[in-house]
């Protein structure tokens, strides 16, 4: 006879940490996954989704400045992202000098 076990309880989701608008975290939640195709693309548009909600909140919604805000989105989106796959330049070339 089979018996049947309950499922397994998942832990609670830990509530989301409050951001402030226009500041972007970009780099990896997860960790060093590989994503699958088309998973940044998604990853990017909902970042620019919210940023261009946040911009249309501070000007309290008056409309007629969508465009604007979702094109200011992507490029503060895109700027982030770029700043996050470029190496660092600080100490990119430079020798450290050595200390007695």
């Amino acid at each position: 006879m089979i018996e049947r076990t309950q499922p397994a309880k998942r832990p609670a989701d830990k509530p989301a940490a409050t951001r402030k608008p226009g500041r972007f975290r970009v780099g990896s939640e997860s960790g060093s996954k590989a994503t699958a195709p088309g998973e940044g693309a998604a990853r990017r548009e909902g970042m620019i989704r919210e940023a261009a909600y946040f911009r249309a909140e501070r000007r309290a919604f008056a409309p007629g400045y969508e465009l604007e805000d979702w094109f200011a989105a992507e490029r503060e989106i895109d700027c982030a992202l770029a700043r996050s796959n470029a190496p660092d330049r600080r100490s990119a070339g430079r020798a450290r000098p050595l200390r007695p």
